[in-house]
């Protein structure tokens, strides 16, 4: 599916993750690309980084399309330090997993 930040004007391609098999694997196991996840009910979703090779961006989206947070998720190694979990800071329906930062806190998303 294609992704618009509106912002900057940029299109990109993603992954839609709306069930439930594609939201547990999300980029687990597998090569960079960009996944959105949509889920059924708004809350704060957790994320680890479990079988992931690369360090992903993570952007929290509410319910018009606007980003309210970014961070930068860690791949997992043997260090017990990149052992965590990444969620929001409040609750949210969309998620955008990308290998590169392509939004920002503030921007606005069309999908």
């Amino acid at each position: 599916m294609q992704v618009t930040n509106i912002t900057k004007n940029l299109k990109f391609e993603c992954e839609l993750a709306d069930n439930l098999w594609l939201q547990t694997k999300g980029l687990s196991f597998s090569k960079p690309r960009n996944m959105l996840f949509k889920f059924t009910v708004k809350q704060r979703w957790e994320f680890w980084m479990f079988g992931m090779s690369f360090d992903i961006w993570l952007a929290y989206i509410d319910e018009d399309g606007g980003v309210f947070q970014v961070v930068k998720a860690e791949k997992m190694t043997l260090n017990p330090k990149t052992w965590k979990t990444y969620k929001p800071s409040r609750p949210c329906r969309y998620i955008f997993e990308s290998p590169e930062k392509i939004a920002e806190t503030g921007d606005m998303l069309k999908f």
